[in-house]
């Protein structure tokens, strides 16, 4: 038990890191003004991270001895971002608490579920005529317990922080430039102005986490 705890706890911080690429260089100062100011605000953007999650979980939990795996499901991982871009060129990404919490209390049902049908073929398969509730009884502990300490309320400050970053920003002939406050990355999107807000895509090719093409919509 200790082990998958070490594990999920592993994976949903990994999920839940900043979304840095790497690659791009800003070709100088000569930003488009008409361009800068219809990005100065804050903007909001929710990203589905489903599938990204289920492919760590498949290849994380507990691999080596169970394949527990194959009975956690996380059925929907989305996580809203909110952008500020500022007149003086710094900006801040930060995630919606409130909407986290609500995808965060999702992953710990997705995961309770899928341990109790795991136990219970478990239980099953060595003739043991008892629930999952009654065995965990019987080691003193509970699932839910159990499910609440390990998704604690430790890891979703740590969830907040880590999609929080700050930075400086330019644009520059149809691409944004991200570069972040105490790191040695940046982050370079083409851009494109649409009836809905504003188009950002990859160009790089290493949009790791199924976030591209995102369209942040304009709150302020």
């Amino acid at each position: 038990m200790s082990r998958l705890k070490r594990n999920i706890v592993s994976i949903l911080m990994v999920v839940s890191m900043s979304f840095a690429l790497f690659g791009c260089s800003s070709s100088g100062d000569n930003n488009s003004i008409s361009d800068k100011e219809q990005f100065v605000g804050t903007w909001e953007t929710t990203v589905d991270m489903t599938d990204f999650a289920n492919k760590l979980l498949q290849q994380g939990i507990d691999q080596d001895s169970t394949n527990i795996t194959e009975y956690i499901n996380i059925d929907k991982y989305e996580v809203t971002l909110l952008y500020t871009f500022n007149d003086n060129e710094t900006y801040s990404i930060s995630a919606d608490k409130d909407r986290l919490k609500q995808s965060f209390e999702a992953i710990k049902s997705d995961f309770k579920n899928g341990a109790i049908a795991y136990f219970e073929d478990i239980l099953a398969a060595n003739g043991i005529d008892k629930s999952v509730d009654e065995m965990l009884e019987l080691s003193g502990v509970s699932l839910d317990d159990y499910i609440n300490e390990t998704f604690g309320d430790d890891m979703f400050r740590s969830m907040v922080v880590d999609m929080k970053s700050t930075g400086e920003w330019q644009v520059d002939g149809g691409l944004l430039y991200l570069t972040y406050d105490n790191m040695d990355e940046n982050e370079c999107l083409s851009y494109e102005f649409t009836s809905d807000g504003i188009k950002l895509s990859d160009i790089n090719g290493e949009d790791w986490y199924g976030m591209y093409p995102m369209i942040l919509k304009k709150v302020e």
